[in-house]
Parts: C-alpha cells; structure tokens; sequence
C-alpha cells in the first residue's frame, strides 16, 4: 500500500485520471459510489489505484491500513483487501485497474 495525494494543477476527475494511465486499452477506469457504513472485500489481480473523490473509506491489505479523505490516492497491491466507507457520507472513487496483459490489444 502506497498512499499519496493528488496535486494536479486540474480537479480530480474521470478524465483526469484516465490521462495518467495510458494506452487507455491496458487500464479499467471507473467510479463507483459506497454508501455509509459499507463493507466490502476483494482481491486484485494485478493491483489498484484508489482515486476519492468525497467520502472516507478505510483499506485494508495484510497487516496495512489507511484511511483515505478526498483528494487521497492508495496504491493496493495484488491480493486480497477489505474497505470499509468509515465517514457519516457516501464514498465516491475511481478505481483504475491494470487488465492482464493477455487482453491488451494486439
């Protein structure tokens, strides 16, 4: 887990973003809003970029956690992870995802 903040001279955005991982066919880039008190957990096939937009959500992966606010950014590693949205509010983020190289067009 690597956690850092973004400091781009434009707001954070979908687009945004997106021009930071090209060629755009190797990335998934999406948003996705968690309500309150939502808990979920998953794994990663190649890692995750964690984008909040509002919100607070907390991340779990092995031993680390951090709690994110908006304008913070998580690297997570491959594997397992659990979130949970810790703020009175709805967490809104981007996810963005690596593809296995196998779906990368040729």
């Amino acid at each position: 887990m690597n956690l850092d903040r973004w400091n781009q001279n434009n707001p954070i955005s979908t687009p945004a973003v997106q021009k930071l991982y090209l060629p755009e066919a190797h990335y998934t880039v999406r948003t996705a809003n968690f309500p309150r008190h939502a808990k979920f957990e998953g794994s990663f096939l190649t890692g995750a970029d964690v984008f909040v937009l509002s919100g607070q959500i907390r991340y779990k992966q092995g031993a680390e956690s951090a709690t994110l606010n908006a304008g913070d950014i998580l690297k997570l590693t491959k594997g397992p992870y659990e979130a949970e949205v810790v703020g009175a509010d709805t967490a809104n983020v981007i996810m963005v995802h690596q593809l296995p190289e196998a779906l990368w067009p040729k």
